[in-house]
């Protein structure tokens, strides 16, 4: 399959876009207690490319799991995985065929790694996270598309005295994951530069409590 041959030479690339190092912003970490899995699906999943501001509008659905040993507080820190991701009944503004594939696989998850935390020690009001997100857009006569990059995750949950419920993920806002790869790529057709991305993802999956100690 053409999107997957693509992987073997992306994806080195991309996961470079999110190793970054930072100093520890406390001494205490998060643990996940109960409702580990995230499994949800967003009916409106959006992606506006740059520059023209065409509209690609999908059902995504993601499958994930948070870490269960204890999550470093410090920016970076492996935070969990998105491992499963399909699209389905996408529709472009412009009314032109478009297919959208999420390159999730067994050896290329969407990493998930801790960014900060919102509210004063021990109640946290949110957690904000990064994905790393690969996304190729197929669009006759348009070039097909690899988008790829992280992507910072805000989060919204119920907030009790020592743990965070963590209830629903979204991109802040203006989010966007830049251009890869290019193929079929031609003067008068070209990849945008970018996409933003546009989602909320919540559901009786989607609930992660998330413990100081």
């Amino acid at each position: 399959m053409r999107s997957r041959r693509l992987l073997s030479a992306v994806v080195a690339a991309a996961l470079a876009l999110v190793c970054w190092s930072a100093p520890a912003m406390a001494s205490r970490s998060l643990s996940n207690e109960g409702g580990r899995t995230i499994e949800s699906i967003d009916r409106a999943f959006t992606l506006v490319e740059a520059g023209t501001g065409v509209t690609i509008t999908c059902e995504l659905f993601i499958m994930g799991i948070m870490m269960t040993e204890p999550i470093r507080k410090m920016a970076g820190s492996p935070a969990g995985n998105i491992f499963t991701s399909n699209a389905r009944n996408c529709r472009e503004s412009l009314r032109q065929p478009v297919r959208v594939i999420p390159l999730v696989e067994e050896r290329t998850l969407w990493p998930m790694s801790f960014n900060s935390f919102a509210g004063t020690l021990p109640m946290i009001t949110e957690v904000l996270l990064t994905w790393l997100m690969l996304i190729l857009v197929d669009r006759e006569p348009m070039p097909d598309c690899l988008y790829g990059g992280p992507v910072g995750i805000r989060t919204t949950g119920t907030t009790g005295r020592e743990f965070y419920v963590l209830e629903r993920f979204s991109p802040l806002a203006g989010s966007r994951i830049p251009i890869l790869t290019r193929l079929r790529e031609e003067l008068m057709r070209r990849c945008p530069t970018g996409v933003e991305v546009r989602f909320s993802f919540i559901g009786e999956r989607v609930r992660v409590v998330m413990i100081l100690t």
